[in-house]
């Protein structure tokens, strides 16, 4: 595979090159201003897998390296149907990618002030952020410089389709891997075409660590040959060459870029990092060896998930009876219905298409009978009934199409890449971005159940994690989920909140609510090495230490297990097989009605604030006339996040109970009627009314015995009434009434 050594040597050999070219290597990837905290180098950053190359036609197959196509070359037969044009957008992959994050992954405002940040916290690191934001630029060696000077118009258009569709699996399988397509570049049958792309890269192909093969090593395989892979057999296909591929039915295609490893530390024992010597890749290329960022794919790899399908259901959202799917419909989609001859019943056919006639419904549309989901694609490429290309080039209607939504939990930056980019980005109809967004929003509501009970003076509060991952999990600088709680007297009007949010400062109240959240910083070493405070940090490519993590796990999770994989919690405790978390919430006097909400935010003012004061330099990613050129990105990122509505939080879960009082409230305040109370707070009119009404044995126009509060033999409290008036009842009401009702 390569010994470090031989590894350092090719890398430099590769800088080398870039330097006879007339790259200046002593500036590129320096913000401007001051020289990086760290001076960490190209060598830092490297992965095994693919390199950055030139693409060049070789009549040797394992030298050539076919340029990665365009998106917008995918767009005729993948993106719009003339033909069909009351329904295109529902199933084709292009149209659905475009108006996702996928597809503006580089575009992103917050991307780019972080990614400068980068660069002046670690130099070179921008070719990690690149290598998954910007990957067609990257993968054909416009890398350098790493602050994204190098890219090109459509390297601009995020994760495109050939980085994906040209992923080849890491991990070598049996004869023929995959089966080839026809008809191939070169006129052969290339039937074990993966094993020659991974012989290929020499002393870069990914080593079979003993924890976790060759996926550990999180790197990027591509076909260096432009055959376009997916999950179908195409059959007879002549319009591009093909490779039908399990690889991509798999959860291991989206791994290199959903668990985010910085090279530059290396794991002690005891789950501490260090900064390595530097100028030198990673001493074992191993991301379980190197500082974790982000463990996504690995938290659903130790999930029930990862292990076989997790069934999950809901009612139908259409009121119809019966159960679906959680994740087989994508919460936006309407159904569109064939348009009948009131006559025969039968289709009205469209004579201008010669298609059947189609209405658009009212109905969400149910992608497929499934009820148990297992990979990434299953919840956020749903599969639907449908062809993934244009219908009149031959391909069949299949029942699992994979829709290219790639749903998330982003509620804003969308609208700022439309208002920064109205042209190049392709965000061209505003009803579609608005869909995008409501797809996300419907996700972020499938993603948890939430649960509220009274709990004698307090509300309990559940919340159940119903994705194959932590909750919430991604990207965590400035993302946060919280519990709001509100009670609310027999009016309605309030008299207490907790966790509550100021939306005109953007100031989220922590003290009194549960935040889950992870927070990473820096270690006391790395500290001085930066010339950085000790602590948590929003310093992304500087941090090495984990300092809280609550967030909510997966079915399956073991502590073992998550701590192996770097993503065990962190300042909180789960029990083996836990996927919920409860909290609890004094009632205060007077509650008539809880309303509990679960809210999430994507970007917290904190956090874009660290942004406008950090990353004050011009972006390369706006280049004239676009008015944005030459004006720092981190204020233009603040400025987006201001005008798109400061990230408001998005409400994914509520649930409103009504109080029962406390049994030692049985008047009210200012009177001894014994049929006036509860009034919702304890007063020295209860404690009067229930002596006289205890030893009298008082029955109340509602026919109950005021005093009867417990039962006989109990001595909860809050055991409620047996129909005889006990000991029991006399202290349970003292118990109760100077204590508060336990508060």
């Amino acid at each position: 595979m390569g010994s470090r050594s031989e590894r350092a040597f090719a890398i430099k050999s590769l800088l080398g090159l870039a330097a006879a070219g007339g790259v200046l290597l002593a500036t590129v990837g320096l913000a401007q201003g001051d020289p990086p905290r760290v001076p960490s180098t190209l060598s830092d950053f490297y992965f095994y897998g693919h390199q950055p190359r030139t693409p060049v036609f070789d009549e040797n197959p394992l030298l050539r390296f076919d340029e990665l196509v365009e998106p917008q070359n995918c767009r005729g037969c993948h993106g719009v149907y003339p033909e069909d044009p009351d329904h295109w957008e529902q199933f084709l992959p292009h149209a659905r990618w475009s108006y996702s994050m996928m597809s503006q992954s580089y575009r992103d405002p917050i991307f780019l002030a972080q990614l400068q940040i980068a660069e002046r916290d670690a130099g070179f690191s921008g070719d990690a952020c690149l290598r998954c934001h910007a990957p067609m630029g990257w993968a054909q060696a416009r890398n350098v410089p790493t602050s994204g000077a190098g890219l090109i118009a459509s390297d601009k258009d995020g994760v495109g389709c050939s980085v994906c569709h040209r992923s080849v699996d890491p991990v070598e399988r049996p004869f023929p891997s995959p089966p080839a397509g026809t008809p191939p570049l070169d006129g052969t049958l290339l039937g074990d075409q993966d094993r020659l792309v991974l012989e290929g890269l020499g002393i870069h192909r990914p080593p079979n660590f003993s924890n976790g093969g060759p996926v550990a090593a999180n790197g990027i395989v591509l076909d260096n040959q432009d055959r376009r892979r997916g999950p179908f057999d195409l059959g007879t296909f002549f319009y591009h060459p093909f490779a039908q591929s399990p690889f991509h039915r798999t959860s291991q295609v989206c791994a290199s870029c959903h668990d985010i490893s910085n090279p530059i530390f290396t794991r002690q024992p005891g789950d501490t990092y260090v900064l390595n010597t530097l100028n030198t890749p990673h001493p074992t290329g191993n991301k379980y060896d190197m500082y974790p960022l982000d463990r996504l794919y690995s938290e659903w790899l130790m999930s029930a998930f990862a292990q076989g399908p997790v069934t999950l259901t809901v009612p139908d959202p259409n009121g119809d009876p019966g159960m679906v799917g959680r994740y087989s419909f994508d919460g936006v989609t309407r159904k569109y219905e064939p348009v009948l001859d009131p006559n025969t019943g039968e289709p009205v056919i469209d004579p201008n298409t010669g298609l059947p006639m189609v209405v658009l419904t009212d109905k969400l549309l149910i992608g497929s009978t499934r009820t148990s989901f297992s990979t990434c694609q299953d919840c956020h490429m749903p599969r639907m009934e449908a062809t993934g290309c244009n219908p009149y080039l031959g391909q069949p209607t299949r029942p699992d199409v994979p829709v290219h939504n790639f749903a998330g939990v982003n509620s804003w930056v969308l609208r700022a890449v439309q208002a920064l980019y109205p042209t190049e980005s392709g965000l061209d109809i505003p009803a579609l971005v608005d869909d995008s967004l409501a797809r996300n929003l419907a996700m972020q509501r499938k993603a948890l159940d939430l649960e509220v009970t009274q709990a004698g003076s307090q509300v309990r509060v559940r919340i159940t994690n119903q994705t194959g991952h932590k909750l919430p999990s991604g990207f965590s600088e400035g993302r946060r989920m919280w519990i709001n709680v509100r009670f609310l007297d027999g009016d309605g009007q309030l008299v207490a909140e907790r966790g509550s949010y100021n939306a005109a400062t953007a100031t989220l109240t922590e003290a009194d609510t549960k935040v889950y959240q992870a927070k990473q910083g820096l270690d006391a070493a790395m500290a001085v090495t930066a010339g950085l405070p000790l602590g948590p940090s929003f310093h992304l490519d500087l941090n090495n230490v984990m300092y809280f993590d609550n967030r909510i796990p997966p079915r399956g999770f073991d502590n073992a297990a998550f701590r192996a994989v770097q993503a065990g919690p962190v300042g909180y405790a789960y029990a083996d097989g836990q996927y919920w978390d409860e909290t609890l919430f004094d009632i205060p006097g007077g509650t008539r009605r809880v309303e509990v909400r679960v809210m999430h935010q994507t970007t917290s003012r904190e956090y874009v604030e660290f942004l406008r004061t950090n990353a004050p330099d011009p972006s390369p990613a706006f280049v004239a006339p676009n008015p944005n050129t030459g004006q720092p990105i981190g204020q233009i990122a603040y400025n987006q996040w201001v005008a798109q509505g400061k990230s408001a939080p998005v409400e994914k879960a509520l649930a409103v109970i009504t109080v029962t009082s406390c049994p030692a409230d049985i008047a009210t305040s200012g009177s001894i009627d014994p049929n006036a109370g509860p009034d919702g707070f304890l007063t020295g009119e209860d404690f009067d009314l229930f002596i006289e009404v205890f030893f009298t044995g008082f029955v109340n126009n509602q026919g109950r015995l005021l005093a009867d509060i417990a039962t006989v033999g109990s001595s909860n409290p809050y055991s409620g009434p047996d129909g005889f008036l006990t000991g029991e009842d006399f202290d349970a009401f003292i118990q109760l009434f100077f204590t508060n009702c336990g508060q």
